[in-house]
């Protein structure tokens, strides 16, 4: 999944210039550091299983 995002990343960041537009710079936007998949974190996670198309957890609305 992390290659995925990565092609996203520089699909979003090359479209301007495609356009014949300036680059965007925001500085709320970080550098992708493979969250949720980083060092540490479970691939069996509820939020990774769902990002893979498992079954969606119920949420309760309160």
């Amino acid at each position: 999944m992390p290659d995925h995002v990565h092609l996203v990343i520089r699909y979003v960041e090359n479209n301007p210039i495609k356009q014949r537009m300036p680059g965007q710079n925001w500085p709320f936007v970080k550098t992708y550091d493979g969250w949720p998949l980083h060092p540490g974190h479970s691939r069996n996670s509820p939020y990774v299983k769902r990002m893979r198309g498992g079954k969606n957890p119920t949420m309760d609305v309160q």
